[in-house]
């Protein structure tokens, strides 16, 4: 949607965006009985630059929804940090991995073993920067379970969870989904 007629003081203006957004995702969230995120633009002066605050609306729309938190309206720089690794994970995509990584090897263990969850018990730990009680909860599990889960995912995948490094790239390809996994057509 674009706007004009908005004050002419900057920070008033963004006042006046801020405040329609909030209308309009709490009207229409009324409306259909479901969450409604909005993205919201910069506010620019004149048409020639309002192609950059479309963009920078879809990108704060792209964080809020990535994000999954109960934040439903944002510009893009108050989600910058969701903005950014999203940026960061679509400029990975075409970056080919050595074949075999410790995330290949989890996939490859859970897609053989029906009911493994060696994947979604590495992404809540590394979610959750290595809590192991947060990480729990997330997950619905004991503490123990989580442990002895983690313990798993270093036998099968040879995954050192000590290291940096490993974690950055498990963390990574993680984001990257099914598609990072080392091998491509």
């Amino acid at each position: 949607m674009l706007l004009s007629g908005l004050e002419r003081d900057p920070g008033r203006a963004d006042g006046q965006v801020t405040r329609l957004g909030e209308s309009l995702a709490g009207q229409l969230s009324a409306t259909i009985g479901s969450s409604v995120k909005v993205g919201l633009g910069d506010v620019v002066p004149g048409l020639a630059r309002t192609p950059a605050s479309r963009r920078s609306a879809e990108r704060a729309l792209r964080a809020l929804i990535a994000a999954a938190g109960p934040r439903t309206v944002a510009r893009s720089e108050d989600v910058a940090d969701t903005v950014g690794i999203l940026q960061v994970v679509d400029a990975l995509r075409e970056v080919a991995l050595p074949p075999r990584t410790s995330v290949a090897r989890l996939r490859e263990f859970d897609a053989a073993h029906s009911g493994s969850c060696l994947v979604e018990t590495l992404r809540a730990y590394l979610d959750h920067f290595g809590d192991v009680s947060a990480a729990s909860r997330a997950l619905g599990v004991h503490s123990n379970s989580l442990r002895y889960r983690l313990r798993r995912i270093t036998q099968v995948s040879g995954l050192d969870l000590e290291s940096p490094d490993a974690r950055l790239l498990a963390q990574l390809q993680l984001r990257l989904g099914g598609d990072a996994d080392g091998a491509r057509p």
